[in-house]
């Protein structure tokens, strides 16, 4: 049995992305890039090398293209509530598995390894307009053994005076995903919708700001094929009561939305000669599961990457939710019908981020570039994600 990957995988990194049109933005820099990657997570859980290609084209001045191009290898172990004899075969029908225990205390949480290959595209095309207005559309796609995704994007900034110091920018990203349900080998679909508008404001020629307010609406198969609860379900006659504790599936709401804002900063500033550039980031959102979540980003860059030493990126991250209504640890015990989750993932925790990046110039054309990550979250799972990469420049 194989935990679906893209449930998994990268949490970390996913985490630290706003949720916002997933277009593959045309670099503005023409060149071509590779990037490695090995992202690893504490207690055996999980293991990535990633492996990326990434090309960006100017046309004139009017149009430019980005392409990407990834792959995954994916090995390790999640974790999942099973008998304490050893994992099932999780048979059955319906909403119980198997013929259920007498007490829940015959069950625990078991790793259960698994190993799979990501395979992943994506491609962006930028227009400017006579007015340096920009439209830019975007297609992804990407496919595992369990897991397929496909997805396009549309967005346009819009300059709002002569100077360009103020634009609005509006986008719509639909992704169309389908994930394999192992125990009736049924593929199921969810589709993932976000609309988001935003406003920048260039307030001097060393200071600008960003506000943003989106949305997201899923809908489909959005539980865990791979995750499962304890049941509680009263076994006796009418007028009697025996319960038995049964293995089932985890149960989510079929329909999810998301609202929120993000409000981003950049700012740079000289000291003793060498130029410094300050970014912040906030960003909260909710959802009618019960979810509100806030996200604290810093970012210094200190340097240039034209000179002798190049330029070091500092970050620091804190990461804070509350839970689902419908989630609650693995050793609890759920009701016979209703939504039900032990995915960490959907519970209260919060999390800190480090990490530490470097850049330079070798030459006229070449760019190298390294960095490293760490991620701690109050239920005790450790994530470091560290790459390096080599650019070419036009």
């Amino acid at each position: 049995m194989k935990p679906s990957s893209s449930n998994v995988v990268l949490v970390a990194v996913a985490s630290a992305a706003s949720i916002q049109p997933l277009t593959a933005l045309a670099a503005a820099t023409e060149g071509i890039g590779v990037q490695r990657m090995l992202y690893q997570e504490s207690d055996d859980r999980m293991r990535v090398e990633y492996t990326q290609v990434q090309a960006a084209k100017d046309f004139g001045t009017d149009f430019s293209l980005g392409v990407t191009a990834s792959v995954d290898e994916m090995t390790g172990a999640t974790p999942a509530v099973d008998a304490r004899t050893g994992a099932s075969a999780m048979t059955g029908s319906g909403n119980l598995l198997g013929d259920g225990l007498a007490s829940p205390d015959g069950y625990t949480t078991h790793l259960i390894d698994m190993e799979d290959t990501r395979e992943s595209a994506s491609a962006a095309l930028t227009w400017r307009t006579k007015n340096r207005h920009e439209w830019t559309g975007g297609i992804s796609w990407s496919e595992e053994e369990d897991y397929k995704s496909q997805g396009f994007s549309i967005s346009h900034l819009h300059h709002l005076d002569q100077s360009r110091n103020r634009s609005l920018s509006v986008g719509y990203s639909q992704l169309n995903n389908e994930a394999l349900f192992y125990r009736d080998a049924s593929w199921r679909d969810a589709t993932y919708r976000t609309v988001e508008i935003g406003l920048t404001e260039v307030l001097t020629p060393t200071w600008l700001v960003q506000g943003a307010l989106f949305a997201m609406h899923e809908h489909g198969a959005l539980s865990n094929p791979y995750k499962r609860i304890i049941r509680k379900v009263n076994v006796a006659e009418p007028d009697g009561v025996t319960f038995r504790y049964f293995l089932s599936p985890d149960s989510r709401p079929d329909e999810r939305n998301v609202s929120g804002v993000s409000l981003k900063t950049a700012r740079q500033e000289t000291i003793a000669g060498i130029p410094n550039y300050l970014h912040g980031y906030y960003r909260w959102y909710a959802d009618n599961w019960g979810v509100k979540a806030h996200t604290i980003e810093g970012r210094v860059l200190i340097g240039d990457i034209d000179a002798s030493f190049g330029q070091f990126i500092l970050l620091g991250r804190y990461y804070r939710q509350d839970r689902a209504s419908f989630y609650r640890s693995s050793t609890s015990v759920f009701d016979e019908h209703g939504y039900g989750s032990v995915d960490e993932r959907l519970g209260s925790y919060h999390s800190t981020t480090w990490g530490i990046g470097w850049e330079r110039h070798l030459s006229d054309h070449w760019v190298i570039h390294g960095r490293m990550n760490r991620q701690h979250q109050s239920h005790g799972l450790d994530m470091i994600w560290n790459w390096a990469g080599v650019d070419y420049v036009f």
